[in-house]
């Protein structure tokens, strides 16, 4: 038998290596992509975002040199869309619509300033945000900064993805979360806040933590806690299927809520003083048998509701609340824009001992039954005598057909209204501030 020489074999092997080291940069080629350039004066750079994303392909990185680019981007494809720096990489949308709408999985944004989406009430920019990330999974938006906007992030009915390191400089919300499993780190919010939506506690089971902030002060997120006392340098408060948790002390101004319970019982929300927010002061979603006492809440769309988080103020009430046997007394609901208190499919609760004081509507209710109200300070009722009556009674309208809620279909009675408003120690009262 002839021998093989040892040349032979040696070349065999270095074919071998060659064929393995060229399938494997193939291989990291087609996982890596390729990289489109924005900007940055060099031929054969795209002037567009847009065009760039369009021309790219999953894997794809899209980078952007410094500049203003007035453009709404969708990014429809897998790629990793990065500014050269945040403050001066700017996507403007001239208040037309989202600044930045991802419609799929696996997609980096980062490193932008997205802006002017327009903010306010009016429809033209009422469901504008910064970024939308819409029935989309498992993204990263990271470096962001969002401003001029009425939502910073809006997930819609999008999981598993990360948010870090961004700023929020927002009118309605910070961050709005539809979908579940979303990551949240050291995310800066400004006159907003994180708001959450989801008809079961699956849905609004999220990983938040307290490096988030509201005007600098923590977001205190808890999920499946019992007997939290929550700190008093809360920004924001969110419970999902809590029992027996502590809010109290709290002063909280210039977020989009305050305090919210989901699928949270027996929990105590006493002295606090919430004003200035965007939209509840505090918010209940199938949450029963809780005390909310003492509070002073102010100058806010909502003081209290019992609502879906889906609500949007004013019009659109999407689905019951459920709150039910939940006590509200001596607290304060002083000049808020729509109602002090607002209830929508929750029965049996008691509101007693409260001042309502100077709110464009003091209360309101929709397809609610047997909640029970007395011995609460009406601003705007006038205190006629009967002789079968000790006082006349306080009428509190409200509707039990949800599509025509503003007709005054129904009404339920405060009985013993007060003669003058609560103002002693230990009670919401009048603190106005």
């Amino acid at each position: 038998m002839s021998k093989i020489s040892p040349y032979i074999i040696l070349f065999m092997f270095l074919v071998v290596i060659c064929f393995i080291e060229n399938s494997t940069s193939i291989s990291e080629s087609k996982v890596l992509g390729k990289t489109l350039y924005v900007g940055g004066g060099e031929p054969g750079n795209y002037t567009y975002i847009q065009d760039a994303v369009e021309n790219a392909s999953d894997g794809d990185t899209v980078f952007v040199y410094k500049g203003v680019y007035h453009e709404n981007i969708i990014v429809d494809k897998s790629v990793k869309l990065m500014g050269e720096d945040k403050y001066s990489t700017i996507i403007d949308a001239d208040k037309q619509g989202d600044g930045v709408k991802i419609i799929a999985n696996n997609v980096t944004f980062c490193n932008f300033t997205v802006r002017n989406t327009g903010i306010g009430n009016s429809e033209e920019y009422l469901w504008n945000a910064a970024i939308r990330i819409h029935f989309s999974d498992r993204n990263v938006i990271e470096n962001v900064i969002c401003e001029d906007t009425n939502y910073g992030i809006w997930t819609e009915y999008s999981d598993d993805n990360i948010i870090r390191n961004n700023v929020f400089y927002a009118f309605y919300d910070g961050i709005s979360l539809t979908g579940k499993d979303n990551f949240l780190r050291n995310n800066s919010m400004f006159n907003s806040s994180i708001s959450l939506g989801g008809s079961s506690i699956s849905m609004l089971s999220h990983d938040i933590d307290t490096t988030n902030t509201v005007n600098r002060k923590p977001v205190y997120y808890y999920k499946n806690c019992i007997g939290i006392t929550v700190p008093k340098d809360a920004g924001e408060v969110i419970l999902v299927n809590c029992r027996g948790c502590i809010i109290s002390n709290l002063t909280i101004s210039k977020s989009t809520d305050g305090v919210e319970l989901f699928f949270s019982d027996e929990n105590v929300i006493i002295n606090n003083r919430i004003n200035n927010v965007t939209d509840f002061g505090i918010k209940l979603q199938e949450s029963n048998s809780n005390i909310i006492q003492n509070n002073n809440i102010s100058y806010s769309p909502f003081g209290i509701g019992f609502v879906n988080s889906s609500v949007t103020p004013p019009q659109s009430f999407q689905e019951e609340a459920n709150c039910e046997y939940n006590i509200i007394k001596y607290n304060t609901f002083y000049s808020n824009i729509y109602f002090g208190l607002f209830i929508i499919g929750s029965n049996y609760n008691e509101i007693y001992d409260n001042n309502f004081i100077g709110n464009k509507e003091d209360a309101r209710f929709i397809i609610s039954y047997g909640n029970r109200w007395d011995g609460n300070y009406w601003d705007k009722w006038v205190g006629l005598k009967y002789p079968l009556l000790k006082k006349f009674p306080k009428i509190i309208y409200g509707s039990q057909i949800k599509k025509l809620w503003w007709m005054n279909l129904w009404f339920n009675l405060d009985w013993h209204p007060a003669d003058k408003a609560y103002d002693k120690e230990g009670l919401g009262g009048l603190d106005k501030t």
